[in-house]
């Protein structure tokens, strides 16, 4: 489900989650349609995905829910029967909304024998390197089998896979329309890539999973260690950073005042303060 936030500085991570999943629409009942649903809408209609509309917090008193479903019709074209009614307080329509997405949601493909999944998450564990979040589109994976990313090339047998119960639960296999995790042993953040596809190096795809558009940054600013800490922290904290934030982007530079640092591309300077407080709290790296 994806609750299309406001900001633009959020919009990477709407996106790639279309490029991943089928997902329902949810609309609150009392703001009625959003500037940032609609470009959404349009997006996820572009990739062919089906749509279902969701007004939730319909008990609230500013509730209008019969306002809400015309502006859904007249602005996005559904079909008032779809839009469903729910509430997370009182638990109401929720069992109807899952009922109708199990059954009127299309399965996931099974196309095809040969090996392709498509890496949306990634995140690094020192003990296991590179731990991918994919979804598997064809073919399935297991331990130890050898398989390699398309767009670096770079092979490696993964040593463990499972799925998200919500921790990480080993299973024996990944099979085509499965999500789970991967864990590469690879301890080069940088030869992860996300929005990759992986596949088989025995049997060999070659057709990548359709992905998302790579983003754009929109301001550029220098990240330097703070005070006389090392350079070694912030660039290791960077490169793992980047395995799980697609809109990030980071460049070594050496500036005559600063010294050597990072010119980084953010979507906005919300996303530069999210950055910096990551790098700060995750990873110790002080800028």
């Amino acid at each position: 489900m994806i609750d299309t936030p406001g900001h633009v500085d959020f919009s990477a991570e709407v996106t790639r989650s279309l490029a991943t999943f089928r997902p329902p629409s949810p609309h609150r009942r009392d703001q009625g349609v959003q500037s940032q649903t609609i470009a959404n809408v349009r997006l996820a209609r572009e990739r062919g995905l089906k749509l279902l509309p969701v007004l939730y917090k319909i008990d609230s008193p500013q509730a209008e829910p019969d306002r809400i479903i015309r502006q859904l019709h007249d602005i996005d074209g559904f079909d008032p029967d779809d839009v469903k009614l729910v509430s997370a307080r009182t638990g109401e329509g929720v069992r109807e909304l899952l009922e109708f997405i199990a059954a009127g949601f299309p399965p996931p493909p099974r196309a095809g024998s040969s090996l392709r999944a498509h890496v949306f998450v990634s995140d690094y564990d020192p003990y296991q390197g590179g731990v991918l979040s994919v979804r598997v589109v064809g073919g399935a994976v297991k331990a130890g089998d050898l398989i390699r990313f398309m767009s670096s090339g770079t092979c490696f047998a993964p040593t463990d896979v499972g799925i998200f119960c919500p921790e990480l639960v080993v299973s024996e296999r990944l099979s085509a329309g499965e999500v789970g995790y991967i864990a590469t042993g690879i301890k080069a953040p940088s030869f992860i890539r996300l929005g990759d596809t992986f596949i088989s190096c025995e049997i060999p795809a070659d057709v990548p999973v359709a992905t998302y558009r790579e983003t754009k940054p929109m301001m550029f600013a220098g990240l330097y260690p703070a005070g006389d800490m090392s350079i070694n922290p912030l660039r290791d904290a960077v490169q793992k950073l980047s395995l799980n934030d697609a809109a990030f982007r980071a460049e070594a530079e050496v500036s005559e005042a600063s010294g050597a640092g990072y010119r980084c591309g953010f979507l906005g300077m919300l996303h530069l303060e999210i950055v910096k407080e990551r790098l700060r709290r995750e990873y110790g790296a002080w800028t």
